[in-house]
């Protein structure tokens, strides 16, 4: 199997992680199974090094990385950004080098993502019209994303649309169509929206929007990993992805008494923090590593990768 790592970069070298660091504050963002509790962020240096670690440790030969976290990667500057990137893109290991971000300040430093070696990028966004962008942000930076979003296609690195199904953007397939289009096919991709005390009201299921895709698609295919997804290919040329790892736990690690309760696709993404800290799962806290620490044993890092189900098991 291929290893999946998934880093926080949302708080520059040596500065506070306090809280979440983003230019949105998306009503229903769970800042992606990161905290910041109060710590300083490590440096890229160190980062690379428990990176490396992880990946001895695994055994890997295939790594891909995506750089995400608490907040907005790019907040961090394209500066230390595209350093990171460049870093993990030395590691013999590391195939591809990926980043999720809300869009807001992308077109800025495109030009120097892509001389670093990113291989692709990740744009949340949930709703095409301005007014609904506002209310689902709190902020009117639409204008900023669509800019993103075009700069970015120019470079020629692969582009990816992000969107959280909800009663906000239901009725919006058809712009959502027209947005792929325009960009020659670039995947929108549609994720279940967790649902919480203050987002239920915002809930509708995946299913309802398979039913009005299905009414449209002309073929799809269904994969397994990183996670279950079924992709659609319109006749007008737009490409769209459901997300459904929720319907279809795909972990390996089937003792695991965890498995009634995962609600996300991230079991097969290994995520190490701006605190040091290794999470081989994402609903799980007690196999929790700190890398830091200069009493973790190889042992201790491969019963955690294990009992996440990352290592030691047949590929599905």
């Amino acid at each position: 199997m291929v290893l999946r790592i998934r880093i926080d970069k949302t708080v520059k070298s040596g500065s506070r992680a306090i809280k979440r660091n983003c230019n949105l504050n998306c009503i229903w963002c769970h800042s992606d199974y990161f905290e910041h509790t109060g710590f300083t962020a490590i440096t890229n240096l160190e980062i690379i090094r428990m990176v490396q670690r992880v990946i001895l440790v695994s055994g890997a030969k295939i790594v891909h990385v995506r750089i995400a976290g608490a907040g907005d990667p790019t907040l961090v500057g394209e500066h230390e950004l595209s350093d990171l990137t460049r870093r993990l893109k030395g590691l013999p290991q590391v195939k591809k080098v990926k980043l999720t971000t809300n869009g807001v300040k992308l077109a800025g430093m495109a030009e120097e993502l892509r001389k670093s070696g990113m291989d692709g990028i990740s744009i949340s966004l949930n709703s095409t019209d301005r007014t609904r962008f506002r209310q689902y942000s709190q902020r009117d930076e639409l204008d900023a994303v669509l800019k993103g979003i075009y700069v970015i296609h120019e470079t020629g690195m692969q582009v990816k649309i992000n969107s959280v199904y909800s009663k906000i953007n239901e009725d919006e397939l058809n712009s959502y169509e027209r947005l792929s289009i325009q960009y020659g096919g670039i995947p929108i991709k549609f994720f279940d929206l967790i649902p919480t005390a203050s987002t239920l009201k915002y809930y509708l299921p995946l299913t309802q929007l398979e039913e009005k895709i299905q009414i449209i698609c002309a073929t799809y295919s269904e994969r397994i990993l990183p996670y279950p997804c079924r992709t659609y290919y319109l006749d007008s040329g737009a490409v769209f992805e459901v997300k459904i790892a929720g319907r279809n736990n795909t972990c390996p690690n089937m003792s695991c008494s965890y498995r009634d309760i995962c609600l996300e696709g991230c079991r097969h993404s290994v995520r190490i923090g701006l605190d040091g800290n290794l999470r081989p799962c994402g609903v799980r806290d007690d196999n929790i590593v700190n890398l830091l620490s200069p009493v973790i044993s190889d042992e201790v890092i491969w019963d955690s990768l294990h009992s996440g189900g990352k290592i030691d098991y047949q590929a599905i």
